[in-house]
């Protein structure tokens, strides 16, 4: 499945990073979730059960949940700085 978003990533601190280009006339990351990480499990940038940060379209960062290699929710951490982010995400991750 190849996503209609376009996006960039990047790993922060052990964290996958996903960032909405915003490109015009292609959906977001968030509206096309499913098939961005379907596409990112299948270039090995997604471990499985791997919850990862994606920044929307408004520069807001939250994560992602995801459950052998699919989408299984949003994590709303509503953060506007990335090191904030990966703090909760990190918070999130430990037992």
């Amino acid at each position: 499945m190849i996503p209609s978003a376009r996006y960039t990533t990047s790993r922060q601190q052990g964290v996958l990073c996903v960032v909405d280009c915003d490109f015009p006339g292609s959906m977001s990351v968030t509206n096309d979730i499913e098939a961005v990480v379907a596409e990112l499990a299948e270039r090995e940038l997604l471990k499985p059960d791997e919850a990862f940060l994606y920044c929307d379209s408004d520069r807001i960062w939250d994560g992602v949940e995801t459950r052998a290699g699919r989408f299984a929710r949003f994590i709303p951490l509503s953060q506007r700085k990335l090191s904030d982010a990966i703090s909760s995400i990190l918070r999130r991750r430990s037992p």
